[in-house]
């Protein structure tokens, strides 16, 4: 299940909420001070690559078709 970040604009608090990618987000409140008054908080993944790869190789690691 994939976990969203939130900012709460009245408290200023940040908090992760896990919602399945269909659910209704409507109801969401923030946990501190149960203001409705929240945005969603974009933030950056990282991955992992192989040591030996370089900066024209893909991290993902190919899968032989057959």
């Amino acid at each position: 299940m994939p976990v969203y970040d939130y900012n709460c604009e009245d408290c200023e608090k940040d908090f992760e909420v896990d919602y399945p990618v269909d659910d209704d987000r409507g109801n969401l409140a923030c946990p501190n001070c149960q203001s409705k008054n929240v945005l969603r908080v974009f933030t950056s993944i990282s991955t992992n690559c192989d040591k030996k790869s370089t900066s024209s190789d893909s991290c993902s690691k190919k899968i032989p078709s057959g």
